[in-house]
């Protein structure tokens, strides 16, 4: 058998299994989404926060780049307040094997493996004995302004996590015009299967959370994910996590340099958004023209909301609000063209407690 033969038996058997994993994806998603019409709030449910940073740096050049001050301010916080920063794995095995969790728990994440993460951030959470999750990209290790694999290496040995992201940082859910099918797959396979198992190899540990760069992906890149044996994948989604939030869409809120402690405080307060139904579904890839989106809320015992909002790709805008279904949507005036979109849905109760939800998905 020729290694040109090999490889197209493996792409071919590869994404039939994904094919079969997207339609089980999209009738467990259904299928979760039809729940009883009441629903009954657990007070003592889980709620988990997490928090992405990038650059820890004096240099505070771009939005992505906070100050090691700032960061001991927010770490301070934490402790302060009593939250327990705990890792993506602790999260999953929680989830999964039903692990015990302490109270208050948080997440605390750090994308693209920048040499200041090491040299600045590891320090302050030393001294507030956090641990953490880092998740790398395998083309820019070793540069100049980037971790080598041998700090990766010392940071699990501290505790910490490190996951992937992918081996070139580059939009995994969008097939470029330059690449036919064959050729996207041959990227996809080498941007989640090769990237895992460098990471691996040059870490001694095993690799099992990935971060989708951008924030997107759809449902085929995460059976591919599970396929390469992934644990999670975390997303960009500004939304908390419970127990019941999907694995591999995980939500998180992007620290910038203007996350003062009020904002910080105030990320960490919002709750999450009990749903019934969304439509286009998390990661929906759409082939027929989307003409709107909407959402369904369940009567849940005990919380009545006085405020509702929307937002359509990060903007807020008008919704219809069907009190007999309980439902948000919004109608496009325009065909929305091919893309990856995210809504989000708000709501305030009496006591002003903020309540959010996220999702996203594509157009073809």
């Amino acid at each position: 058998m020729t290694l040109k033969f090999s490889l197209l038996f493996l792409f071919v058997s590869l994404f039939i299994c994904v094919s079969c994993s997207h339609e089980e994806s999209v009738q467990r998603k259904k299928k979760a989404l039809n729940s009883s019409e009441i629903i009954t709030q657990k007070v003592a449910e889980i709620v988990l926060p997490v928090i992405t940073y990038h650059r820890i740096s004096l240099a505070t050049t771009n939005d992505m780049t906070v100050t090691p001050e700032l960061f001991h301010r927010h770490m301070q916080f934490l402790a302060d307040n009593h939250y327990n920063p705990i890792t993506i794995d602790q999260w999953c095995d929680a989830v999964l094997n039903e692990k015990k969790l302490p109270d208050k728990p948080i997440a605390i994440t750090f994308d693209d493996a920048w040499k200041s993460q090491y040299e600045n951030a590891i320090p302050i959470l030393n001294e507030f004995g956090f641990k953490a999750t880092f998740y790398a990209y395998t083309i820019v290790i070793g540069n100049r302004t980037t971790m080598t694999y041998n700090q990766l290496s010392n940071l699990v040995q501290q505790g910490h996590n490190v996951g992937c992201h992918s081996a070139t940082h580059c939009n995994l859910a969008k097939q470029f015009k330059t690449e036919n099918t064959e050729r996207y797959n041959a990227r996809l396979f080498r941007e989640i299967f090769y990237a895992k198992k460098d990471i691996e190899k040059n870490i001694g540990a095993s690799v099992k959370h990935f971060c989708y760069p951008y924030g997107y992906y759809n449902t085929n890149i995460i059976a591919l994910l599970k396929k390469a044996g992934f644990v999670s994948g975390v997303t960009v989604n500004p939304v908390p996590n419970t127990v019941k939030s999907p694995l591999f869409e995980i939500g998180r809120y992007i620290i910038a340099p203007w996350t003062n402690e009020e904002k910080f405080k105030y990320k960490l307060s919002l709750l999450p958004l009990v749903v019934k139904d969304v439509k286009p579904f998390d990661g929906e890839i759409c082939d027929t023209q989307i003409k709107k989106f909407s959402i369904v809320l369940p009567e849940i015992k005990g919380i009545r909301y006085s405020k509702l909002k929307m937002y359509w790709h990060w903007k807020k805008t008008n919704f219809f609000w069907n009190g007999k279904n309980r439902m948000l949507s919004h109608s496009f005036d325009q065909p929305v063209k091919p893309g990856i979109y995210t809504m989000q849905a708000h709501a305030w109760d009496a006591k002003t407690n903020h309540y959010t939800y996220a999702w996203l998905f594509q157009q073809k």
